[in-house]
């Protein structure tokens, strides 16, 4: 354990050789996760909040938010564990602020091998003209999720090993509970109460499609993308204009007006036949958030 001025230092901390700090953008490192020269390169949150705080607000799949690192599968798990606080402070300690004898270190807790193994890391983070780069949330001042990537990224070695992955991976990680892969081009014929059922039970749920080989992230006329991660965090059975239909909110962790255009997205007719009341309960919003229904 080191300390620069008071401060925890995590000596092993992401190798940066110099030629690369030079760069006009922080790249990806695929070395070990160790060096001395991580902290002349990311700064402390002093440095780019004045008021950090782990939490604003409390947290929220919204606070998920992805950055320049393709590690979207890692990002829909994330904001599926924001549904269960019983399982997101498992992850993340409540233990730990930025007030109280701060002391620049923070710890996760991941499941591995049969066990939950705690994860130290400090405060430095990769930025770019004092903006955060990788996983962040809505709010300049709010840390937890940008903190979390770093935790996961140091258990497996380094940023650049989280680019590729599976939701079901980053699940088992952060649950200790067993996956089950559906493929939809042979569904169960009860795929809906499968996961009605699993929903009430405190089951948690992602989905994505099947990549574009010619390219990376295809974006499809729907407004869906290929070979992208979402998480699954709601549904609803609900009267539409043609009977009794199951929705699924999906959210896309870019967080952004990507969403789907078809059939019930953002102010499409459909919405029109759903009385007010139902709207308050399913928390609906039309915003260019990432989520969609």
């Amino acid at each position: 354990m080191t300390a620069v001025n008071g401060l925890f230092c995590d000596v092993l901390a992401t190798r940066v050789e110099r030629e690369r700090r030079e760069q006009p953008r922080p790249l990806l490192v695929a070395y070990p996760w160790e060096d001395e020269e991580m902290h002349s390169m990311t700064p402390r949150f002093q440095e780019i909040a004045r008021y950090p705080q782990l939490f604003t607000e409390g947290h929220t799949r919204f606070d998920v938010i992805q950055g320049e690192l393709g590690d979207c599968w890692l990002l829909a798990a994330v904001a599926n564990l924001t549904l269960k606080d019983e399982l997101f402070y498992r992850v993340v300690p409540p233990d730990q602020s930025f007030t109280e004898n701060y002391a620049g270190i923070f710890h996760f807790q991941f499941w591995q091998y049969g066990k939950w193994v705690d994860v130290v890391i400090d405060d430095r983070l990769p930025t770019y003209n004092g903006e955060l780069i990788y996983m962040h949330s809505q709010s300049n001042n709010e840390f937890w999720s940008a903190l979390l990537e770093k935790a996961y990224a140091k258990l497996h070695g380094s940023y650049e090993a989280l680019k590729g992955g599976t939701t079901s991976e980053a699940l088992e990680d952060m649950t200790g509970g067993l996956t089950e892969f559906i493929d939809l081009r042979r569904p169960p014929a009860n795929l809906m109460q499968m996961m009605m059922r699993g929903f009430e039970m405190g089951s948690l749920f992602g989905c994505s499609m099947e990549p574009d080989p010619r390219i990376f992230e295809a974006r499809m006329s729907n407004g869906l993308v290929k070979g992208h991660a979402y998480s699954i965090t709601g549904m609803r059975m609900v009267n539409g204009p043609y009977g009794m239909v199951c929705l699924m909110r999906i959210r896309n962790p870019w967080g952004n007006q990507q969403e789907w255009n078809g059939p019930w997205s953002d102010r499409s007719y459909e919405w029109r036949s759903i009385p007010d009341r139902v709207k308050e309960e399913m928390d609906l919003r039309f915003e260019h958030d990432g989520e969609f229904w």
